[in-house]
């Protein structure tokens, strides 16, 4: 039987979970763990169906009516699911505010979501920013040999599209490393002639809010999505990201992509973090630039001899810059913008 096919509304599944689950753990955050059914005593935890009505009934007493916006600024945990479907109870309408957001940054999103309330939790707008670096192909294997794990996936996807790609079980160590596998079923997946990763499917937004020319640049008039990626199929069809359109430089007539020349920098052991540039340059027009973040003992002349040894002439970084850290963004991304 489908019983999806009785629900009017969202928040009405999480009224209905206890019947359908019984005990079973809805929600686990840490020590703390939320059973679908609601307690047979008043005195024990309030369950999550009764949580979910009262923050509606806290929003309705806000002021908060069929279809207006309020701003949910709440990391990932329980209260960011009863908060949610506390407010989709009230017939409000969301808008998520990333938590690693600075203040500006938030203030845009509440102003731009039309929000009429702003919902948070404490310590929101922390401070604190995560990295990423590529997946060695040894990390892959000893992951899946010594970790109670059947499987390790890689996946490609943005804001815009979702989960656009993923690597599949079986998949060779090597390809789960490098590449971030092939389309997921109902996503199509072409690369352009200037290297652009274009997606569509299912998943592809329908547009940027109140913003058509936005719209209109990232998506074509046959759906499409131009990520501002770049990437190359394998012979199975497998994507790897070798860059962002925007950072690419022109070294003397040849394309030279960051992501790569910043991968081979990654593999000496005294680098930790890396981010590469153009940077004007009278005779070849650009040539890269590498700001590095050490963690240990390693200098400008060494790096550069290591990359002419095992890379192209063209991806071989003229200038080498040590730092104590790289400006990041709120989600740990290098603002690249801010590195000269």
């Amino acid at each position: 039987m489908n019983t999806t096919a009785r629900w009017r509304s969202i928040p009405e599944p999480v009224r209905s979970a206890a019947s359908r689950f019984g005990d079973a753990e809805a929600v686990v955050e840490g020590d703390r763990r939320l059973s679908c059914a609601e307690p047979a005593e008043p005195a024990e935890q309030v369950g999550p169906a009764e949580q979910v009505g009262r923050t509606a009934g806290a929003f309705a007493s806000a002021g908060v009516g069929p279809g207006d916006r309020v701003a949910l600024g709440v990391p990932n945990s329980a209260e960011w699911i009863v908060a949610a479907f506390g407010l989709l109870t009230a017939c409000g309408v969301l808008v998520p505010v990333h938590t690693r957001f600075r203040d500006e940054e938030a203030h845009g999103i509440v102003v731009r979501g039309g929000a009429k309330a702003l919902f948070v939790r404490n310590g929101f707008l922390d401070r604190e920013f995560t990295g990423s670096a590529d997946i060695p192909v040894e990390l892959v294997r000893r992951i899946t040999a010594e970790l109670p794990f059947c499987h390790l996936m890689t996946g490609y996807g943005l804001t815009e599209a979702g989960t656009g790609t993923a690597s599949r079980p079986g998949d060779p160590y090597e390809a789960v490393a490098t590449t971030v596998g092939r389309p997921r079923e109902g996503f199509e997946l072409r690369i352009a002639d200037d290297g652009e990763v274009l997606v569509r499917g299912y998943g592809v937004l329908r547009g940027y809010l109140d913003d058509p020319a936005a719209t209109a640049g990232a998506i074509d008039p046959d759906g499409w999505l131009h990520t501002g990626d770049l990437g190359e199929l394998d012979a199975e069809g497998r994507l790897r990201i070798v860059g962002r359109k925007k950072d690419t430089f022109v070294v003397g007539g040849f394309n030279a992509y960051p992501a790569e020349i910043e991968g081979f920098l990654l593999t000496h052991p005294a680098v930790a973090r890396v981010a590469v540039v153009g940077v004007p340059d009278e005779r070849l027009g650009q040539v890269g630039k590498a700001f590095v973040v050490s963690r240990g003992e390693v200098g400008e002349a060494a790096l550069i001899a290591r990359a002419r040894e095992r890379t192209a002439g063209f991806e071989v970084p003229r200038q080498i810059e040590f730092r104590t850290e790289l400006p990041l963004n709120a989600t740990g991304k290098v603002t690249k913008d801010r590195l000269s």
